[in-house]
């Protein structure tokens, strides 16, 4: 099918490219809602053992539809492209879906952009990869390889004494600029000018 910004569409076309999309977003929203929820269970104690506060630690997604089963999420998506026709035609593309959300980190009911400081906010991205390990292993059976580039920048010692001994038995690789403090069973390289230069 020709680009719709040029005019070149039949609306027998638009109509098949839609209940397709319908079929296949509604999944991914649904599927969304689903990891969002695992998640929320886990976020507030990641934090807690990041940052040894208790705090009501949250993720909400910003989403534009209604419902939480997969036939409530297909029905208002639906709706949502009938509605939204001319204005994806105008603009050559769909202007709405899993593509186009968002979402906020709440701490105790408030967003944390607003009201977090810097090692905070990291603290709360750390929480959420740490739940998001933690649900893939459970999900898969198996330990993701985690990735923590320079994660130790904005923390103060204490947290970011706190993460490593959140690992012992995970897949982790961590990048930073100074050793403060290391695990004895980790493997350090030194790498300077892009050159693996020694273990340490």
């Amino acid at each position: 099918m020709e680009s719709t910004r040029d005019g070149h569409y039949q609306l027998d076309e638009l109509d098949y490219c839609d209940a397709q999309l319908i079929v296949h977003v509604s999944y991914l929203l649904w599927k969304r809602g689903v990891v969002f929820g695992a998640f929320n269970q886990r976020l507030s104690k990641h934090y807690e053992a990041i940052s040894s506060q208790q705090v009501d630690f949250q993720v909400q997604w910003k989403k534009a539809w209604n419902g939480e089963s997969l036939e409530e999420l297909k029905n208002s998506f639906s709706q949502y492209i009938a509605e939204k026709r001319r204005r994806d035609i105008e603009a050559g593309l769909t202007c709405g879906g899993p593509h186009r959300e968002d979402f906020l980190f709440l701490m105790n009911g408030r967003d944390l952009a607003d009201v977090g400081s810097r090692g905070e906010c990291r603290s709360a991205v750390l929480a959420l990869k740490l739940a998001e390990a933690e649900y893939i292993k459970e999900v898969s059976g198996e330990t993701p390889l985690v990735l923590f580039d320079d994660v130790f920048s904005e923390l103060d010692l204490e947290r970011q004494k706190r993460l490593l001994e959140l690992f012992s038995a995970e897949q982790v690789f961590i990048t930073t600029t100074h050793l403060d403090f290391r695990r004895e069973d980790a493997t350090v390289w030194n790498v300077q000018d892009g050159q693996l230069l020694e273990s340490i």
